[in-house]
């Protein structure tokens, strides 16, 4: 059970990681500003998600 629960947050990671960096690079290409800040507050929720979950499993992968 808890390989499958840390192969989960594994997979969240690397989910919440790629969809960072597509915002991230959507913003920087947008021409229209309202929708490339839009993008821009999607990419930093998107690394905020990370960096939590990022803590979870290194918290998780301690114990």
């Amino acid at each position: 059970m808890e390989d499958e629960v840390f192969s989960a947050l594994l997979a969240l990671l690397s989910a919440e990681e790629l969809a960072a960096k597509r915002a991230h690079l959507a913003a920087n290409t947008l021409t229209d500003g309202v929708l490339a800040e839009g993008m821009a507050r999607l990419a930093a929720s998107a690394s905020d998600r990370h960096a939590a979950l990022l803590s979870i499993a290194e918290g998780y992968d301690e114990t």
